[in-house]
């Protein structure tokens, strides 16, 4: 049963309890009329047990492990409410998750240390202390250089594992860690073009300062503030949307433009997709900042420009009909110059398509996207 999914045979259930109260704290259900809300209220979260113990001690490595498996999963964000926060493969396991677009919380710990390894500003770990409800530094909170947040810790109203309906208070950086990746999750569920540096910079850049003005040793950038660091984030990047028409070609009914990643240009994820293409063609999407509906070949010219139009390099219709493009926006015309995807533009992108078989022109067009770029 051990590092298995629970559809596979997993078991993922309650060994000590410890689970059930971080997992309320950073994610139970909200407006339900039941118990009570984590902090990401609203959102998906799944507990990867890594103790057959019934103390709930863990190996280092198995709970380093479950985090890795939870982001490469498709999770944004991981949380770890165990002790031995300073130790350097938890840092490298931190990067890793930074690398493929997660984020890595660890609870400072309940010893009331001096946390002199390393360097909040300088390591991928968020690492979290806790604060009571006077907003000081709760007395058996870890703190130190090695500390970036913290997070109320004292006497937190949570889930219990004695039931479905078995709630109480609990105290300790075990919950006030999970209150700040529930926050990670809030943020990037409310802009999901952020990358984990900008989710992670929001979370800072929110929180209320306590102690000696600006950054300090006990509480690093203070303690969280879910309202300030939704703003920190900005609004959502608004998707791309179709627009225009297509024409029926060889193949089928027409071209239509799609698209996957994001269009946050810091990302640089953004591929381009057409569908509905004449297999084995060459074809190359192009843009403009302009809509327009003009006949051009055997299909309608939906994109126009001032001072022009830019063109990406050409690609080859795969044998389903795909044609797609990773865009570089480091690269000319995306990267630079008056064709440059930058954060505030909206440009119009289009697919031009070789059809010799579809009509006298021997060429045709896809529909248009109108494609809004954020940070």
């Amino acid at each position: 049963v051990d590092q298995l999914w629970e559809s596979q045979g997993g078991d993922i259930g309650a060994v000590a309890g410890h689970g059930t109260l971080t997992s309320g704290a950073a994610a139970a259900n909200g407006n339900n009329g039941k118990g009570i809300a984590g902090v990401g209220w609203s959102l998906s979260h799944r507990m990867m047990r890594v103790s057959n113990a019934s103390s709930g001690g863990a190996y280092l490595s198995t709970i380093q492990h479950g985090a890795r498996t939870a982001i490469e999963a498709g999770d944004r964000v991981a949380n770890a409410s165990y002790s031995g926060v300073d130790n350097a493969s938890n840092l490298t396991t931190a990067t890793y998750i930074k690398s493929i677009g997660g984020l890595l919380f660890w609870a400072a710990g309940n010893d009331g240390r001096d946390l002199t390894y390393g360097d909040r500003d300088a390591d991928d770990l968020i690492v979290v202390g806790a604060t009571d409800s006077g907003d000081a530094r709760a007395g058996f909170s870890a703190y130190g250089v090695f500390v970036d947040l913290t997070a109320p810790g004292v006497s937190i109203y949570t889930t219990k594992a004695g039931g479905d309906s078995d709630y109480g208070g609990a105290s300790g950086t075990s919950l006030s860690t999970p209150l700040a990746t529930g926050l990670a999750g809030l943020v990037w569920s409310s802009n999901p073009t952020l990358t984990p540096d900008e989710v992670e910079a929001a979370l800072k850049a929110g929180c209320d300062d306590l102690g000696a003005g600006g950054l300090d040793d006990t509480y690093g950038y203070g303690r969280i503030n879910v309202l300030e660091s939704l703003n920190a984030a900005g609004p959502p990047c608004p998707g791309p949307i179709t627009y225009c028409s297509t024409s029926p070609n060889s193949f089928g009914p027409g071209a239509l433009m799609a698209w996957s990643g994001s269009t946050g240009v810091a990302a640089a994820d953004l591929q381009l997709v057409a569908s509905g293409c004449p297999p084995g063609v060459l074809g190359l999407f192009y843009y403009g900042d302009t809509e327009a509906s003009v006949p051009f070949g055997d299909g309608v010219r939906c994109v126009g420009g001032s001072p022009g139009t830019y063109r990406l390099p050409p690609v080859v219709v795969d044998g389903l009909g795909l044609a797609t493009l990773d865009v570089d926006v480091s690269a000319p015309p995306a990267g630079s110059g008056p064709g440059a995807l930058l954060p505030g533009t909206t440009w119009k992108f289009q697919f031009w398509y070789r059809d010799p078989k579809g009509g006298s022109a021997g060429f045709n067009l896809s529909d248009g996207l109108s494609v809004p770029f954020c940070p």
